[in-house]
């Protein structure tokens, strides 16, 4: 990803810079056709064992979760698992993907199977964090007190000390709006802030909590609404911004599976403080890639994201 002056039309891409991720996700939304569920699966399988065989864990967990929300309105998963029943990545994506329907729904319909597949798959592979990532993702849903997510957080972080997506869902899991408290949530920021190495995939979680905040903020209404630009001059969100430009523009942090969501996340949090010189640099590395989360808080995520750049572009040159 180079910082380059043309200027592509922005456009939701969920899979972000990962081109073979892309490719399958284009082969799972064409309509049907003889022979494509196999095609299917085996675009599935290709993309997450190529992860796999990298021990590149925090993007086999990106490629899982793209995969699993673009299928979860179909039985793909089903299909897969009963043509290749003793396949460990079969299970795992059925598994990963009822997640992805609990989460839609609001329910999870068989818990204990979701968790019996977590463990057949990590007892079959004790080095790969994803099935105990998964049991982060489905404790948190299920809202199952902190002791129990303690033990599957230890799995996670002995065998991938810094995978991002187990990460955001602890942060959410530790909100007072879930299962934690303001204390414990800030004390989480704070202990992976200091702890996180510069070009970790963790790197851009402490500005992901400023935004969550600042977007309730906005969302709430009344006078919290009308003193939400505020929140950008004080101590905290200030620092965060300025650490997380400092950090995600760095060629190691670049490299990451979800760099582009960070970057989405940063130079949304620099037009909402009128830092537009720094949002511009930001929108120019990220070359149009839109992500949904910040933007559709507040409406169409690409009108939203190109009224942005333009906006940071116009006040810089003024």
């Amino acid at each position: 990803m180079s910082i380059i002056s043309r200027r592509p039309k922005p456009r939701l891409l969920p899979e972000l810079d990962d081109q073979e991720l892309g490719k399958a996700v284009r082969l799972l939304v064409r309509l049907p056709t003889p022979n494509m569920i196999d095609i299917q699966v085996g675009a599935i399988a290709a993309v997450v064992d190529a992860a796999d065989a990298q021990r590149d864990w925090d993007r086999k967990a990106h490629r899982l979760a793209i995969l699993g929300s673009v299928v979860a309105g179909g039985q793909l998963p089903e299909q897969w698992l009963r043509r290749q029943p003793n396949d460990g990545e079969a299970l795992l994506f059925k598994a990963w993907v009822d997640v992805v329907r609990g989460r839609l729904s609001g329910s999870i319909s068989d818990a204990a199977a979701i968790a019996k597949s977590c463990h057949r798959v990590a007892a079959d592979n004790p080095e790969d964090p994803t099935p105990w990532v998964l049991l982060v993702a489905l404790y948190r849903l299920l809202r199952r007190p902190l002791p129990e997510m303690a033990g599957v957080w230890s799995e996670v972080v002995e065998r991938d000390p810094w995978n991002r997506y187990a990460y955001m869902e602890m942060l959410d899991y530790l909100s007072p709006e879930e299962c934690g408290s303001h204390l414990e949530w800030m004390e989480f920021i704070e202990t992976v802030r200091a702890r996180t190495p510069p070009d970790a995939p963790t790197a851009g979680l402490e500005l992901t909590a400023v935004v969550r905040r600042y977007v309730k903020l906005v969302q709430g209404g009344g006078v919290q609404a009308l003193l939400s630009r505020s929140a950008w001059a004080q101590p905290w969100e200030t620092g965060a911004l300025e650490r997380a430009f400092r950090l995600c523009l760095s060629p190691g942090f670049l490299q990451q599976a979800s760099a582009l969501a960070d970057l989405n996340t940063l130079a949304y949090a620099l037009v909402e403080a009128e830092r537009f010189s720094e949002a511009t640099v930001v929108f120019q590395a990220l070359e149009g890639v839109v992500t949904s989360w910040p933007w559709s808080t507040s409406g169409d995520a690409v009108q939203r994201y190109t009224k942005a750049a333009e906006r940071a572009r116009r006040r810089q040159a003024a």
